[in-house]
């Protein structure tokens, strides 16, 4: 897993595995900004089989954007 410690305890800083940049990811602690995204069953498929850990919230709306324009 890519962390490093946050200024905010409830919050850890990790590396998107997609685009490099740093986030902050709350889903450890049930406040992650990425719960309020809503990814179609293939989109959540593509997640899981190219990524081991989280990917940020601007990739996810990317990916889900990119599907509904197929």
């Amino acid at each position: 897993m890519s962390e490093e410690k946050s200024l905010n305890p409830a919050v850890a800083i990790k590396l998107c595995q997609r685009c490099g940049q740093a986030f902050g990811c709350g889903a450890a602690f049930c406040s992650c900004e990425c719960f309020s995204v809503s990814l179609s069953p293939e989109v959540r498929n593509q997640i899981k089989e190219n990524y081991d850990d989280c990917i940020c919230i601007l990739c996810l709306k990317e990916l889900e954007k990119s599907k509904k324009k197929e």
